[in-house]
Parts: C-alpha cells; structure tokens; sequence
C-alpha cells in the first residue's frame, strides 16, 4: 500500500488511543502538532517571504489554529509546494507512528510475561512498509485478544 493510504487514518486510532483520558489525548496531539509545526516551519519557511515567515510565527502562536488552516496558509503562498507540503506532513505522521510502535515493541521485548511481542513486531514492520490496512486490522486484533488499550501506554 503506498504511503499516501495513511492519509485516511486517524492518528490517535493508529496509537490505540481511544481508552486515553481526553486529557492524554491532547497532551499527544498537542505534542504532535508543536513539533510539525517546528519542523514544517524550518522546512519551508526559507520559500516565505518575510513578511509571510512573520505571519506564520503569528499564526503558530495562536492556540485555535487547526493543522488545516496551517496548511492553507501554506499551500496559499507556495501553492506549487502542496504536493510536498503533503508528502512531508505524511512522512513526519509515519515517523511519529513508527517510534510509538517502537516504544511499544521494546516495551513488550523487555518483558517476558506479556503477550503481544509478536503481533507487535509485525504491526511494525506493517507500518514500515506502508501497509495500514493491515496495520488497523492487527491493531483491533490487539484490542479484542489482548486488551491492548493504547500504543503510548
């Protein structure tokens, strides 16, 4: 499955987050959010003018700004930068993905009680080869055998 799948998945699905306290939750996204917003900034904040790169660190100020009206403001001053505005946003929620697998999967290695190792490793290698299909499909095995309630814990 190409990389571009993970486009339709919730983020906090892919981390099992659904039993967090709404609380965690945030704190995840806001995590998440903070360091993409830093990353996209030192990606392509040299293609702004600067009058533009003032107006993003405005924007990224403000608390109610959503990803989406990020990405407008954007893909509205380098409109031939939202293929890779898209690809980057996708590869960085790839990266977040993969080191939350990780975690778990050295979590469960480090354990020799716990079950799961297995169905850990292959959600892993899954994720790495961009087969979310089957990644969501393990996830909910996770969650039904297991009582898996959430990749972060």
């Amino acid at each position: 499955m190409a990389q571009f799948d993970l486009a339709q998945y919730d983020i906090l699905d892919l981390i099992l987050a659904d039993a967090m306290p709404d609380e965690e939750k945030l704190n995840i996204l806001e995590s998440y959010f903070d360091a993409y917003n830093m990353l996209v900034t030192k990606e392509f904040g040299a293609e702004l003018s600067e009058k533009d790169q003032d107006a993003m660190e405005e924007l990224m100020k403000d608390p109610t700004v959503t990803t989406d009206i990020f990405m407008k403001f954007l893909t509205d001053r380098m409109p031939h930068m939202e293929a890779k505005i898209i690809y980057f946003t996708l590869e960085y929620k790839k990266m977040f993905i993969l080191n939350v697998y990780k975690n778990k999967l050295d979590e469960y290695k480090g354990n020799t009680k716990a079950d799961g190792y297995a169905a850990w490793e292959q959600i892993y290698k899954d994720a790495q080869a961009d087969n979310w299909e089957e990644v969501t499909r393990l996830l909910e095995v996770l969650k039904s055998r297991y009582g898996e309630k959430s990749a972060t814990a």
